[in-house]
C-alpha cells in the first residue's frame, strides 16, 4: 500500500513538471512580502481534497476582499524571526539591527491582526487564520524604546548606559583638548606628520614623523604602509586613555546586558511568535495569490461539488505562462462527454490546450486564480495525470512508444472516477494501425473507469470512434489554408483535418503528385478528409452567422433598453409634471387666500365704523372663495378614522390641501404641531390636518417645491404660534393668517415663538407686526418667558 502512495506521489510531482508548475511558483513568490512566505509559495502544491481546496479558495477570495477594504495594508518590513526567538529563548543575544527586524515584524503581526479583526464579517476565512495572531506589543515597545533607527542602544535604555556615556563624553574631552593643545603648540608642529587627532585599537593617538619618534616621549600603535609616520600615544595622557578605555568598556558590557536582556524577552514568546510567524505568512502567501491573479486578470474558478455532472467549465481560459495576444480556449466536459479528442495540423494549438486544462486544475486546487473568465469552475480531481511530449528514454533504450506507454501503464493503476487525464499524440510512434487500436482501447477503459480525459491525435481511426462511441467527443484546433495558419481556435464537436494536401497544394506540389497521393490515400479517406473540410466550411459560415445573429440580438436589446429608458423618463416627466401643476395650483390657492386675505384688512381700516355691513359682506365672499378652494380636487377627503397610529420620523402621511405624501421629520410636539417635508421644504402643520398614513405605493418623494401653510381654517387655535425653523417670509404669512383666526377666537394676547438665532426671523416678524392693521402693541417676551426668542402682541 505504501508502495502504492509513492507512486502515485511521484506521477503528481512528475505533473507538476510537465505542465510547468514549478515556473507559476516562481512568479507567485515574487508577490510575496518576506522569506518564509517566498518559501510557501515556491513549496506551493495543489491539494487534492475537498474540503482543503475549498479552504484554499475561501482564503484567497478573502485576500482579494481585504486588499479591496485595505489598499493601504502592506507586510514588506516582515522577516522571517523564528531563528531569533529560538536565540532568545536559548539565552542568546540579538545585535540591535536583528531587534530592530523583530520588532518590524511584531508591528506587521500587530497591524494585520487589528484589519482583520476590523473586517472579520467580511474576510470570514482569514479572520480565522489572523485569530491566532499574538499580541506582542509589549516587547515592541521595549524594542523601540531602547534602539533606535540605526539599530544603537540610546543612552535612555537604561540609567546606568547613561551616566556612563556622559563621563565617557566628559573624559574623551578633556582627553582631546590636551593632544589638541600639543598639535597646536611649537614642539607639536615641529615633529608631527599631520595637525590631526587619529585612534588606534579605540586609543587616542598622533602621527608623529618617524625621525622624531625617538624624541616623543609616547607608546608606539601603529606605523603607516610607508614607514614615514608613527602613530603614538604621549606618555602625558595614558591615565586618562585608560580611564577612557575603562568607561568604553563598561558601556559595552551595559549595551550587551540590555541587548540579551530585550532577546530573552522575545524568548520567553517564543513559541507565541513562531506561531504567529507562520500565521503571517500563510496569509501573506493569500494575498500574494490575489496579487497574482490581479497581475494578470484572473478570477477565482467556483469549486464544483463531485457527482453534479460538470467536471470542467472553462470560458475564455489562457495558459498563465503565454505573453502576447493568446487565443483563449472554451471547454465544458462531465455533463455529455468524459473524453475529448482534440485533432489537427502540429503547431495548431493542440498541445496548448492540453497543458492549459491541466495547469488551471492544478492552479485551482492550489487556490490560485485562473487566468479565465467569470463562469468557470473546476472539481477537485484526487489526481492530475499528464503525458506530454516525447518520453523517449535512450539509457533504457525506449522508443517514443515505449515511453509513452510506459506512462500510461503507471496512469491505469491509478486512474478513477475522480481522475483527470492528458495524454498528448495518444498512439503515436508506431504502426498508424496498431497505434490507433491502443489509442482506441486505451479510452474506452478511461470513460469506462469515470475519468475525465483530454487526448490529442493525428489518427482519423481515433477520431472516428470518439464519433461513434458515447461518452466522447471530437474537437479540433483551426487552421487556415488559404493563410497556412493556425488560428489557436478550439472548436468542439468537428474533429480537425490534417491538411497536409491543401498545404501542399498552396505550396505549389504539381497536380499529378497530388493526385497519386490522393490515390495513395483511398477514396474512403479521401472522402472522409473532404467531408471534414466541407463540415468546417459550414461551421465558419454558421458561425458567423451566429456571430451576426448574435450582434443583432445585442443591437435589438440595446434598443430595447434604450425605448425603455426614454419610456419610463417620459412616464416620471409626466409625473413631476402633474405633481408641479398640483402644487403650483395649490400655491396659487394659498396666495389668492392671503392677499384677499390682505385686501379684508386694509378695506377694514379704511373704511372704519362705516360701512360695516358692506364690510360683512366682503368677509362673505372671501368666506365663500375659500369654501370653494376647499371644496377643489385637492381639498381635503374624508379623515381615515382609524388612524390612531403615533407618527413616527421617516414615514409618510396625506395632508390637507396636500395632494403629494409628505414625510414625517418630527411628531407631533406638545401642542400638536408636526414637522414635514416635501423634497427641500420643511412645514409644520397642525396633527389635526393629517388625515392618515400614505400606501406603500404613494411613498415617493416629490419634487421640492415651496408650500405656505398656517393653522386649520376651521375652529379654535390656541395663544401660542411656533414659527422657529421656518423661512421668514413663510413665518411672517404664517403669523399674519395666524393674528386673524386668533383674534376670530377672542385673544387678547398672543405669543409668537420664533426662536433667536442670528435675530432675523424676529426682525422679520416684528417688522409685519409694526404694519399689521389688528396688532395694537408687541414687544420682546420677559427674559423667563422666552426674553427674544418670543414676541408678545397685543391685538
Amino acid at each position: 500500500m505504501a508502495s502504492r502512495r509513492q507512486d502515485r506521489q511521484g506521477l503528481k510531482e512528475r505533473a507538476l513538471h510537465t505542465l510547468e508548475f514549478d515556473k507559476l511558483r516562481e512568479r507567485l513568490a515574487r508577490h510575496a512580502s518576506f522569506s518564509l512566505s517566498e518559501e510557501m509559495a515556491r513549496e506551493l502544491v495543489p491539494s487534492y481534497n475537498n474540503a482543503e481546496v475549498r479552504r484554499l479558495h475561501d482564503e484567497t477570495v478573502d485576500a482579494f476582499r481585504l486588499l479591496e477594504l485595505r489598499p493601504s495594508l502592506s507586510l514588506t518590513d516582515a522577516r522571517d524571526i523564528r531563528r531569533m526567538a529560538q536565540t532568545g529563548a536559548l539565552g542568546g543575544q540579538l545585535s540591535g539591527h536583528d531587534l530592530l527586524e523583530v520588532a518590524g515584524t511584531l508591528e506587521a503581526i500587530h497591524s494585520l491582526r487589528s484589519s482583520l479583526l476590523r473586517a472579520a464579517d467580511e474576510v470570514p476565512a482569514l479572520a480565522a487564520i489572523g485569530a491566532g495572531l499574538g499580541d506582542f506589543r509589549d516587547i515592541e515597545s521595549s524594542i523601540r524604546s531602547a534602539i533606535n533607527s540605526q539599530g544603537a542602544v540610546v543612552d535612555g535604555a537604561s540609567k546606568l548606559l547613561g551616566q556612563l556615556r556622559a563621563q565617557e563624553r566628559t573624559v574623551s574631552e578633556q582627553l582631546q583638548k590636551r593632544l589638541k593643545d600639543f598639535v597646536a603648540s611649537i614642539e607639536g608642529r615641529r615633529i608631527l606628520q599631520e595637525p590631526f587627532i587619529t585612534t588606534r585599537d579605540e586609543r587616542y593617538v598622533l602621527a608623529v614623523k618617524a625621525e622624531h619618534r625617538g624624541a616623543f616621549q609616547g607608546l608606539i600603535h601603529d606605523i603607516s604602509s610607508s614607514g614615514a609616520t608613527v602613530f603614538m600615544e604621549p606618555l602625558t595622557t595614558v591615565e586618562q586613555g585608560n580611564a577612557w578605555r575603562e568607561l568604553k568598556v563598561a558601556e559595552q558590557h551595559e549595551v550587551d546586558r540590555i541587548l540579551r536582556e530585550l532577546t530573552g524577552l522575545l524568548g520567553t514568546q517564543a513559541v507565541a511568535v513562531e506561531d504567529s510567524v507562520e500565521r503571517l505568512a500563510r496569509i501573506d502567501l493569500a494575498l500574494a495569490k490575489a496579487k497574482f491573479g490581479g497581475s494578470s486578470s484572473s478570477v477565482m474558478a467556483e469549486v464544483i461539488e463531485n457527482g453534479s455532472g460538470t467536471n470542467v467549465q472553462l470560458v475564455d481560459a489562457r495558459h498563465p505562462l503565454l505573453s502576447g495576444n493568446v487565443v483563449p480556449i472554451s471547454v465544458e466536459i462531465g455533463s455529455k462527454f468524459l473524453a475529448m479528442v482534440i485533432s489537427g495540423p502540429n503547431t495548431g494549438g493542440k498541445t496548448v490546450a492540453l497543458k492549459t486544462i491541466g495547469l488551471l486544475a492544478l492552479m485551482a486546487q492550489a487556490g490560485l486564480p485562473i487566468p479565465a473568465s467569470p463562469g468557470s469552475a473546476l472539481r477537485v480531481f484526487d489526481g492530475i495525470y499528464p503525458d506530454i511530449g516525447d518520453e523517449q528514454s535512450i539509457e533504457q533504450s525506449l522508443s517514443t512508444f515505449s515511453g509513452h506507454m510506459g506512462t500510461i501503464v503507471e496512469v491505469l493503476e491509478k486512474v478513477g472516477d475522480r481522475s483527470l487525464v492528458l495524454l498528448d499524440e495518444l498512439g503515436a510512434g508506431t504502426d498508424p494501425q496498431e497505434g490507433s487500436a491502443v489509442a482506441m482501447a486505451i479510452l474506452s477503459e478511461l470513460v469506462q473507469r469515470g475519468a475525465t480525459s483530454v487526448v490529442t491525435t493525428h489518427h482519423s481511426q481515433l477520431k472516428g470512434y470518439a464519433y461513434s462511441t458515447s461518452g466522447m467527443e471530437n474537437a479540433s484546433v483551426e487552421f487556415d489554408a488559404e493563410t497556412l495558419a493556425p488560428t489557436y481556435r478550439l472548436v468542439v464537436g468537428v474533429p480537425g483535418r490534417s491538411n497536409a494536401m491543401a498545404i501542399a497544394q498552396r505550396l505549389g506540389l504539381p497536380e499529378r503528385v497530388l493526385e497519386e497521393a490522393r490515390a495513395a490515400l483511398g477514396s474512403s479517406l479521401a472522402e472522409v478528409e473532404e467531408l471534414l473540410g466541407d463540415i468546417q466550411g459550414q461551421r465558419g459560415r454558421l458561425v458567423e452567422e451566429r456571430n451576426d445573429i448574435q450582434q443583432a440580438r445585442t443591437e435589438l436589446a440595446e434598443t430595447r433598453s434604450r425605448l425603455e429608458e426614454e419610456a419610463r423618463d417620459h412616464e416620471d416627466e409626466r409625473e413631476r409634471d402633474t405633481t408641479l401643476e398640483r402644487v403650483e395650483v395649490q400655491v396659487m390657492a394659498e396666495e389668492l387666500k392671503s392677499r384677499l386675505r390682505h385686501a379684508g384688512r386694509r378695506l377694514h381700516t379704511l373704511v372704519g365704523k362705516k360701512g360695516r355691513n358692506e364690510l360683512s359682506e366682503i368677509v362673505t365672499e372671501v368666506d365663500g372663495i375659500r369654501r370653494q378652494l376647499e371644496q377643489a380636487p385637492w381639498a381635503k377627503p374624508e379623515r381615515d378614522e382609524s388612524f390612531e397610529t403615533p407618527l413616527e420620523p421617516g414615514e409618510f402621511v396625506r395632508v390637507d390641501g396636500v395632494e403629494p405624501p409628505l414625510e414625517v421629520v418630527t411628531g407631533p410636539d406638545d401642542r400638536g404641531t408636526v414637522e414635514v417635508q416635501a423634497g427641500a421644504v420643511r412645514m409644520r402643520v397642525p396633527q389635526s390636518r393629517i388625515r392618515g398614513k400614505a400606501r406603500e405605493t404613494e411613498r415617493k418623494r416629490e419634487p421640492a417645491v415651496v408650500i405656505s401653510m398656517g393653522t386649520s381654517a376651521r375652529g379654535q387655535v390656541g395663544d401660542e404660534l411656533w414659527v422657529h425653523g421656518m423661512r421668514a417670509q413663510e413665518a411672517v404669512e404664517a403669523v399674519d393668517e395666524y393674528l386673524e383666526k386668533a383674534t376670530l377666537s377672542g385673544h387678547h394676547r398672543v405669543r409668537i415663538i420664533h426662536g433667536k438665532g442670528r435675530g432675523i426671523l424676529r426682525l422679520a416678524i416684528q417688522r409685519a407686526l409694526g404694519d399689521h392693521s389688528l396688532v395694537g402693541m408687541f414687544h420682546d417676551a420677559d427674559p423667563q418667558e422666552g426674553g427674544e426668542g418670543v414676541t408678545t402682541v397685543d391685538l
